[in-house]
């Protein structure tokens, strides 16, 4: 037997040998817009997160999906307002370590990911309706403190540099400054029955996100300077999770 048919009889033992979880938390965060020297726009957000977790031998792999939208108003001085989609892919993978008899677990990770920022203004003018896009690479690390049998607290944070960022306005496609993102989360978990099947995670966040500069022509061809944009949020998610 050959070495690609050893893989692919073992593959599917490997994989089901490990520890899978499916994760969905729903959010509502205050959101904070703005431009360097200009006025800001501030309001809530709500959204989803859904996503899968593989951790086999000390070792953890995970991909998700969270999108964030209008929960009321954003609103600016000038009657401003706006209406905000704001989309993340993100992979990461890494070790996990255990300490002080598995009470304590560390997991540093790094990772891939894509960000779609869109900003729809009204009322509506060219240079402030804009669509950014991001790709970028996570680095961080994820801890958990076991207080009981069923009873968990976290500490997670991450940086995120840039690898590639675009902005797009009318009907311009331009490359501006990469920047980065911080991203810090505090997560309570409580397991539900007594097969720890289950869990119901508490997660107060902050996230802080920026991004480039750079000089471009309005749809009329004025000269508009884009200046560095900056969004954070601060919120709470409530995650279920379920583990097979």
């Amino acid at each position: 037997m050959n070495r690609s048919s050893l893989f692919f009889l073992f593959f599917p033992i490997f994989l089901f040998a490990g520890e899978h979880t499916i994760f969905v938390n729903g959010h509502l965060n205050y959101a904070r817009l703005f431009f360097e020297d200009s006025p800001k726009v501030r309001g809530y957000l709500a959204g989803p997160q859904i996503g899968y977790e593989y951790q086999h031998c000390r070792f953890f792999t995970e991909a998700s999906f969270e999108g964030y939208f209008n929960a009321g108003p954003l609103c600016g001085r000038f009657a401003q307002e706006s209406k905000v989609r704001d989309y993340m892919v993100k992979w990461k993978i890494g070790p996990t370590f255990s300490f002080c008899c598995e009470r304590l677990e560390l997991s540093p990770y790094i990772g891939f990911g894509f960000e779609r920022f869109v900003n729809m203004q009204d009322p509506r003018v060219c240079g402030l309706t804009y669509k950014y896009t991001k790709l970028f690479v996570p680095i961080g690390f994820s801890s958990y403190w076991c207080l009981q049998e069923q009873v968990s607290i976290g500490l997670q944070a991450e940086v995120r540099p840039d690898v590639l960022s675009r902005l797009r306005f009318c009907s311009n496609k331009i490359d501006i400054d990469r920047k980065y993102a911080v991203r810090v989360r505090a997560p309570f978990m409580f397991t539900l029955g007594c097969q720890n099947l289950f869990n119901l995670n508490l997660i107060p966040f902050f996230d802080w996100n920026k991004f480039g500069e750079a000089d471009e022509c309005t749809c009329n061809g004025i000269p508009l300077p884009i200046p560095d944009f900056t969004r954070w949020y601060a919120g709470f998610k409530v995650e279920f999770a379920f583990t097979f």
